[in-house]
């Protein structure tokens, strides 16, 4: 389940990084509004906790339960659609636990990215029926669209971008 770091190899930069980022957008938004101040001291906290406690476990472990993931985030986004829901500025999109409200939309961006990453990891190995036959949902990984489409990366060439 966790990773069997040493020290030396963990990403500190990364973490201190973060944690500036979060010490400025805490002063910043307690120039505006102080009162607000102290929960997004205790959120960056919580945040920062969690952060460290995932990047120890290893990817794998997680993405094993991407169903159960998917499955409790409908069931989430289910709850808000029912009465269960709480309004905030004309709108029904938080749930609120015992004074800890979240909206679960913001947790469906990161469970949508885990189970799409299980899916076509499990999609895009070798082809079971044959070297000839590829799924539907896996690109060619020689084809310039699989370059343009990589996380971000746009490999521009001739057959990528035409410009006639």
């Amino acid at each position: 389940m966790l990773k069997q770091y040493k020290l030396r190899n963990y990403h500190f930069q990364l973490v201190i990084s973060i944690l500036v980022l979060n010490i400025i957008g805490i002063l910043i938004i307690g120039s505006a509004k102080h009162s607000v101040q102290k929960m997004q001291i205790l959120g960056c906290i919580i945040g920062m906790v969690a952060m460290v406690i995932v990047s120890l476990m290893d990817y794998s472990f997680i993405l094993r339960f991407t169903w159960l993931y998917y499955i409790g985030i409908i069931v989430l986004l289910g709850l808000v659609m029912t009465g269960i829901g709480d309004s905030a500025g004309g709108a029904q999109r938080w749930i609120d636990f015992g004074g800890f409200r979240f909206q679960p939309s913001e947790l469906a961006k990161i469970v949508l990215i885990l189970f799409f990453a299980r899916f076509f990891f499990q999609t895009c190995r070798e082809p079971e029926h044959g070297k000839n036959h590829r799924s539907f949902f896996c690109p060619d990984r020689n084809s310039p669209a699989f370059d343009c489409k990589a996380a971000g990366y746009f490999n521009f060439h001739r057959n990528c971008i035409n410009f006639h």
